[in-house]
């Protein structure tokens, strides 16, 4: 079976599949879903072998062994940069950062870390066929980290610590514009803002909450506000 799993991998690597792309292949299939996977013992080989680097990274990545199948990923990568499936490996490292993520209010540094990976899909391998998802696993890692934040501004709101609170709201609108909690954080960077009795920065950001999001549940709210902060 091994010898099989090396041969496949093998044809693979030294590209003679002709003009299949990366996606035509999903390597973590070959080693199956049930049983254990053995992972290649080191060897002077495998220091710079892609075909054993690759199935030693898939051997950690499927056993659900993610810092150790990080490593092999970058050192594949670092090794063989010019390889067509250096792009997969970037991926599989975002992936297995992806893979650690925790509940959300929990630490962000897999998100982090994972959020980078996949930036780095997209901005160095733009003809790697695995760059439409890094780019949707990068939206979601935003989303993750927008909301990690106005967790923490809400927290901060709750507990009248409204400088705080505004620095956290501010955040996520401006490094996360497109996430959902950019509506929400633009709503309470209002109210924080009249908590502050800074009635400029109050109105500019209701209005920006009724100008990006002409729905928002808040908009009733948002406009009864401005009607006060204007009299």
């Amino acid at each position: 079976m091994m010898q099989y799993i090396i041969i496949i991998v093998f044809l693979l690597l030294a590209g003679c599949s002709g003009s299949r792309s990366e996606s035509s292949f999903d390597l973590s299939s070959l080693f199956g879903k049930e049983e254990t996977v053995q992972i290649p013992e080191e060897s002077i080989e495998l220091n710079y072998d892609p075909v054993l680097l690759m199935q030693r990274a898939e051997a950690y990545y499927v056993n659900k062994q993610y810092p150790e199948a990080i490593e092999e990923y970058k050192r594949f990568i670092k090794i063989h940069p010019a390889n067509k499936l250096a792009g997969y490996a970037q991926y599989r490292i975002g992936m297995s950062h992806f893979n650690q993520m925790k509940e959300v209010d929990r630490d962000p540094e897999p998100v982090i870390k994972a959020l980078d990976a996949f930036k780095k899909v997209i901005s160095d391998y733009p003809r790697s066929s695995y760059r439409e998802d890094a780019r949707i696993k990068a939206d979601m890692c935003m989303e993750r980290l927008a909301e990690q934040q106005f967790i923490i501004g809400r927290f901060y709101y709750k507990n009248s610590a409204y400088p705080a609170a505004a620095g956290r709201f501010k955040q996520i609108v401006k490094d996360y514009p497109n996430a959902k909690f950019s509506e929400h954080a633009l709503y309470y960077l209002g109210i924080s803002y009249i908590k502050l009795k800074d009635k400029g920065s109050a109105s500019q950001s209701l209005e920006d909450l009724l100008k990006r999001y002409p729905d928002t549940k808040y908009k009733g709210d948002a406009r009864r506000l401005l009607k006060k902060l204007k009299t």
